[in-house]
């Protein structure tokens, strides 16, 4: 098991930029992906201007229609500085 890093989470963007940029450069409008997802425009629009955030069933909702895949990515610790 992996012990959990926050210096190293720190330097990852938060989860909803990446969404957001996901979603911005996918070339979809936002009205276009609520009609196909039936997603409520409004709640897309505040997720997006940062003003709201979505659920976990709209979170999975998007990650089926842009058929997103969550990996981890292997961040090395970092290490301490020896005293001199």
């Amino acid at each position: 098991m992996v012990a959990y890093d926050a210096s190293a989470m720190a330097r990852l963007p938060p989860i909803s930029y990446q969404v957001r940029d996901l979603i911005r450069t996918s070339g979809r409008t936002g009205y276009r992906i609520s009609k196909d997802t039936g997603i409520d425009a409004a709640t897309l629009s505040r997720f997006m201007t940062g003003k709201g955030g979505l659920s976990p069933a709209n979170l999975d909702t998007l990650g089926h229609y842009f058929g997103w895949v969550i990996s981890a990515k292997a961040i090395k610790p970092r290490t301490a500085k020896k005293a001199r």
